[in-house]
């Protein structure tokens, strides 16, 4: 399985508020627009496909404004890192953002939510 998880994130907030929020919630440092933890390497981008039309349907998902490419760091066991992007995911969309990830094992954050 690849653990590779693309999280496609709409928010009215900015770049750098996404990144300050994703820190927040997995207690990692910042680096521009990187977030460094324990589990996982976390960089948030902006959507160059972003489409403020197309995010009002709910299936449009790929044209939100940001993204994240998270990736696990080197040894990181697969259940802590399950738990931490299913966590990134619930506390995004508890503060208003939606926060879709795209990723081989999405069922099972999905079945965590």
């Amino acid at each position: 399985m690849n653990y590779y998880c693309k999280l496609f994130i709409d928010s009215k907030m900015e770049r750098d508020a996404v990144v300050g929020s994703i820190a927040s919630i997995v207690k990692g440092s910042i680096e521009r627009y990187s977030v460094s933890c324990e589990v996982a390497e976390i960089d948030v981008r902006s959507n160059e496909e972003w489409d403020i039309m197309r995010v009002q349907d709910a299936n449009e998902f790929l044209f939100y404004r940001f993204y994240a490419d998270i990736e696990p760091v080197v040894g990181a066991d697969f259940e802590d890192y399950l738990r931490l992007v299913t966590s990134i995911v619930r506390e995004l969309q508890a503060s208003g953002c939606a926060a879709v990830p795209a990723c081989d094992f999405e069922d099972s954050i999905h079945a965590k939510l």
